[in-house]
């Protein structure tokens, strides 16, 4: 009878460690998902941001471009229809380039061309 009861209890811990045993391998296994979670997004923001940041700089360099283009041809005394033909920008667009040329500068940090 006592060699029974020591029998059950040896089952009953070995199906409590397995138990315990899943359930800590769940947790460790969740932990780890987590962490490799966090370590790819991570990882995924700064290529995210990189990449941003390269197309927002080419952009910005574009405006900057035309904008100083535009206006190295006006203080060279170029009439505004040789400038829309050689840029396609005419006075009004001029203004909206400069703008968002600001607003980009401003939202980046940036001065802008004055």
């Amino acid at each position: 009878y006592v060699e029974e009861i020591k029998q059950q209890g040896r089952e009953e811990g070995r199906v409590e460690g397995r138990q315990e045993g899943r359930l800590d391998g769940l947790e460790e296994g969740r932990l780890d998902g987590l962490e490799e979670g966090r370590q790819e997004g991570r990882q995924e923001g700064r290529q995210e941001g990189r990449q941003e940041g390269r197309q927002e700089g080419r952009q910005e360099g574009w405006l900057e471009g035309q904008v100083r283009t535009i206006e190295s041809l006006l203080r060279a005394g170029a009439p505004w229809p040789l400038i829309k033909s050689a840029t396609g920008v005419d006075e009004a667009g001029l203004g909206a380039l400069k703008q968002r040329l600001a607003d980009s500068s401003a939202a980046n940090g940036g001065s802008g061309t004055e």
